[in-house]
């Protein structure tokens, strides 16, 4: 590299409009212009789009370093090979922008040390290289901020980060007992990004066995109705067997027979519970069953009632005091 003198001129000047990458590749521009007879466009446009791709980098290791992910995983560093129950297929759809901008939800249930946690983290990666800010927190942990949270405010402080990031990473769900106050948490945390913004779950516990963890079947249920509307559950390993004899599909994935049965048992859970607790639970079911019976009015055999019966009215007090969607 030839020292040239307008390099000492210029790169006071582009370090001092903020150009550090344009003024650390300048000397080298400047050689491959007189070596290459560059037009001054073609240097000026060389010259600023390194220090383009230099920011959008810098950017990205600031998102992720903003996100909190225990360790850094790629989706090229995950090998399907040792889950054979996640299709490639299936899971880059994950990757694709739609997943965003859909603002959809997808869960993966199943035993500890299936890479359940190292999946979550492989898609929201990826989508903050595609310009999205991500946050990763386990329950426990915003099960603890919650708890030294005493007012409304402060819980308000440790929600509103994770209600506001382009995709969230809930991990662990179900893996340590939790407070009472963290169901209610919970719901308006999903509630609150449904419809609105990507979030990526974590459980060791069936859908069936949410009602144990937030401590309330109706709040089970309606948390389950959310997740289920605009997402899927992908459930891995020795639960994804369970499931594939309600009828899921090879690829993991609850078909609508296991949602029913999802229904059924989050139904019967409730059987305890309050008045108020069993009409928001079997409320809740109608809108499962119903969802479950939309590709069976197109035909599909597979989708036919199962393990849920049909709603009638007769079965269920009044439940106008609920809002629908």
């Amino acid at each position: 590299m030839i020292a040239r003198p307008e390099a000492a001129t210029l790169e006071p000047l582009l370090e001092q409009l903020g150009l550090r990458q344009a003024a650390a590749v300048l000397p080298d521009w400047l050689d491959r212009a007189a070596s290459q007879e560059l037009s001054y466009a073609d240097f000026l446009h060389g010259l600023l789009e390194e220090e383009s791709v230099a920011r959008a980098n810098a950017a990205t290791q600031k998102r992720l370093r903003q996100a909190g992910f225990p360790y850094a995983a790629t989706i090229e560093q995950f090998d399907f090979r040792f889950r054979p129950e996640l299709k490639r297929q299936v899971v880059l759809r994950y990757l694709d922008p739609t997943f965003v901008e859909q603002a959809r939800t997808l869960a993966l249930i199943g035993p500890p040390g299936l890479g359940k946690t190292m999946l979550a983290i492989c898609v929201a990666t990826k989508h903050i290289q595609l310009g999205a800010t991500a946050r990763f927190i386990t329950a426990q942990q915003l099960a603890n901020q919650l708890g030294r949270a005493l007012t409304s405010a402060g819980r308000q402080r440790v929600l509103r980060p994770l209600l506001a990031c382009d995709v969230l990473v809930l991990d662990e769900l179900g893996y340590l007992p939790t407070l009472p106050g963290f169901g209610p948490a919970l719901y308006e945390l999903i509630a609150g990004r449904y419809e609105r913004r990507p979030t990526l779950l974590t459980s060791n516990k069936s859908l069936t066995e949410w009602a144990a963890i937030v401590q309330d079947a109706s709040l089970a249920a309606a948390l389950v109705d959310r997740i289920l509307h605009h997402g899927e559950v992908n459930v891995i390993d020795t639960i994804r067997n369970l499931v594939n004899q309600d009828g899921a599909q090879s690829a993991g994935l609850l078909s609508s027979r296991g949602i029913r049965c999802l229904g059924a048992r989050l139904l019967s859970s409730s059987a305890g519970a309050n008045q108020t607790s069993r009409s928001a639970a079997s409320w809740h079911y109608r809108k499962i069953w119903h969802s479950a019976t939309v590709c069976a009015s197109a035909g599909s055999s597979r989708c036919r009632p199962a393990c849920l019966p049909h709603p009638h009215p007769a079965q269920f007090v009044s439940h106008s005091r609920h809002s629908t969607r």
